[in-house]
């Protein structure tokens, strides 16, 4: 089923129905949406199953189908040839955001093996959707559904295709490469004339030969560390979109494509995440096209929306490091023309934070709500309402707006990102303006947020920097940038995330420290109600993809400057990817990767 069209299945057997049914679903690299319905009769009896396409475009369609002779019908009131639907082509135009859609349907059913057909009808004609062949007529007194039914043989397959395919008016169409139904140019449709390709046969070779041509080959001597790099892999290409439609023109990457009407979306809170993982891809354009629908669907203020829409930016935000990452992608496919293209749009991105989220101009960006960080019910948060939550547990019992030490650290890598573009494209005053801007955040963020006595970054009240007295994971984020000087003491802050009373738990890093009176991995303490995104002591992939980057560059700064004061050890690294990985399968089973 999707949003266009329907393949009902409905059988002339009872509820026990002794037929075996397989489906599959999947888009080609043709960007054709294609289903395949299998029925295999195993009985010794003749099966009878109703097929039927039902199909909406939106819009007025032509239609032309062909029916083959399928034996004779018993019937009270006269015995009947039946007419079994063996394919269907449908065609129709639609405009949308202003551009001219050609939209294509095809439907085949094939015996496995196929046989010679004789056709009984064909049809054609216009009309405003396509309601199937038996159904418009299946719940009438009359028997005369039983002219479309498919008779499946004691021991015979058949297999029911539908392929969809929307595209540019102007756009040649290339669904015939992956479905072409059978015509009645012929009283006879011959066996080689039906299209008994194997659709999934083919589009598994597509796919894998999508991954040989991009991924780089990995092994190691562990197995989970090998199936989750494959799996992320298979992630990334599986919720790819590239839509080429209103402001959708560039490949890009949804959050997720399970039942859900929010993670499909184009979403700004892991796009960060989603760039440096597609710029390890051999094509350029996967990370390239992610970033640039960012940047062409800046807000009004600069900053990037909540989620991106084919009719642009949608409200809202998310705390996020987008930016940031148009360096880190340069850096394994560096091409000074994409960079000269994007860098304006990514100024404007960290010009727009600045100006909006930093009413005080003392660098530090101001938060007002936990639901935008994407990462809900941060204690600090309610840290000046004594850990307590409004009646409807949406917000904490006294509003606040905080200072915050991600969103603050995130800028700052945005800055220094464009900073560093500009200096390569020869900029040279256009650098200097987001240099200064990323010294003035990292010196706002040592003087104000580093608390010597907790050895650790907190964020504050924006009215009056008064402190919110909570460890939380994006303490350490101002690691992940470099943001800190090496060997002045800042690295102490590590203590408290490999510290097993505060961070280090079970299977690290949680998202506050349990010293924190809020903290639990289940409910909200004192009040026992919970919200299906927690970060008041659950441990999150999001977070901990951050701090382990955090944790590489630390490693590597206190070794290159010889700082032998930092807590933080290889092996700590190692440790949390380990648990990291193990905790992205299912029971740890080595089948069930999430």
């Amino acid at each position: 089923t999707t949003e266009i069209y329907t393949l009902s299945l409905h059988d002339a057997l009872p509820i026990s129905n002794p037929l075996q049914i397989t489906c599959d679903k999947f888009i080609t690299n043709s960007d054709t949406l294609v289903s395949i319905v299998k029925v295999h009769n195993p009985t010794s009896q003749v099966q009878t199953i109703y097929v039927d396409p039902i199909v909406d475009f939106g819009a007025p369609l032509e239609y032309w189908d062909v029916k083959t002779s399928s034996g004779l019908i018993v019937r009270e009131d006269g015995d009947i040839s039946g007419r079994e639907p063996r394919s269907l082509s449908l065609e129709g135009r639609k405009e949308l955001l202003g551009q001219a859609l050609a939209l294509r349907f095809r439907y085949a059913v094939v015996d496995d093996p196929p046989r010679p057909l004789k056709v009984a009808g064909a049809s054609q004609g216009r009309t405003a959707s396509f309601g199937g062949f038996a159904r418009p007529v299946l719940d009438q007194p009359s028997s005369l559904h039983q002219l479309f039914g498919h008779h499946i043989q004691p021991g015979k397959t058949k297999v029911f295709k539908a392929a969809l395919e929307i595209r540019p008016e102007k756009e040649p169409s290339r669904i015939d490469s992956v479905l072409k139904p059978a015509t009645d140019r012929s009283l006879v449709i011959k066996s080689e004339d039906q299209d008994a390709r194997d659709l999934v046969a083919g589009q598994v070779r597509d796919t894998q030969s999508w991954f040989d041509g991009n991924l780089a080959y990995f092994d190691c001597s562990d197995p989970f560390i090998r199936k989750m790099y494959y799996h992320r892999a298979y992630v990334l290409r599986k919720n790819m979109v590239d839509p080429k439609l209103g402001r959708m023109q560039w490949p890009t990457q949804s959050e997720g494509r399970w039942r859900s009407t929010w993670y499909p979306n184009v979403i700004s809170y892991g796009g960060g995440h989603q760039v440096r993982e597609a710029r390890w891809l051999r094509d350029p354009k996967y990370w390239q096209g992610h970033l640039k629908t960012w940047a062409e669907n800046e807000k009004a203020d600069g900053v990037y929306p909540s989620h991106v829409t084919l009719a642009g930016p949608a409200g809202g935000q998310y705390t996020d490091w987008i930016t940031s990452t148009a360096w880190e992608g340069q850096l394994v496919h560096p091409d000074d023309e994409f960079l000269s293209q994007v860098v304006d749009k990514l100024a404007a991105n960290v010009r727009g934070w600045q100006k909006v989220y930093d009413p005080d101009g003392d660098g530090l960006l101001m938060v007002d709500s936990h639901w935008w960080t994407g990462m809900e019910y941060q204690p600090s948060f309610f840290f000046f309402s004594d850990y307590k939550t409004s009646k409807d547990f949406y917000q904490p019992a006294r509003q606040v707006s905080l200072e915050r030490v991600d969103l603050t650290a995130y800028n700052y890598g945005n800055a220094l990102a464009v900073a560093r573009i500009y200096r390569r494209l020869g900029q040279s005053g256009n650098a200097e303006e987001f240099d200064r801007l990323a010294a003035k955040i990292a010196a706002a963020v040592l003087k104000k947020m580093w608390r010597p006595e907790r050895q650790y970054f907190l964020s504050l009240r924006a009215d009056d920097k008064a402190v919110a007295d909570v460890k939380e994971v994006i303490g350490v984020y101002p690691f992940y940038f470099g943001m800190v000087p090496w060997g002045k003491g800042y690295e102490s802050a590590w203590s408290s995330i490999i510290d097993p009373r505060q961070f280090w738990t079970k299977w690290p890093v949680a998202s506050v420290s349990q010293e924190c009176p809020a903290f639990s991995q289940k409910v909200w303490p004192g009040d026992g109600r919970a919200m299906g995104c927690m970060w008041n002591g659950p441990t999150w992939p999001h977070a901990n993809s951050l701090v382990m980057t955090a944790m590489a560059r630390t490693l590597r700064a206190t070794r290159d400057h010889k700082v032998a004061s930092s807590p933080l050890e290889r092996k700590h690294l190692w440790d949390l990817f380990a648990s990291f990985t193990k905790a992205q399968f299912r029971n740890q089973d080595l089948l069930y990767p999430w």
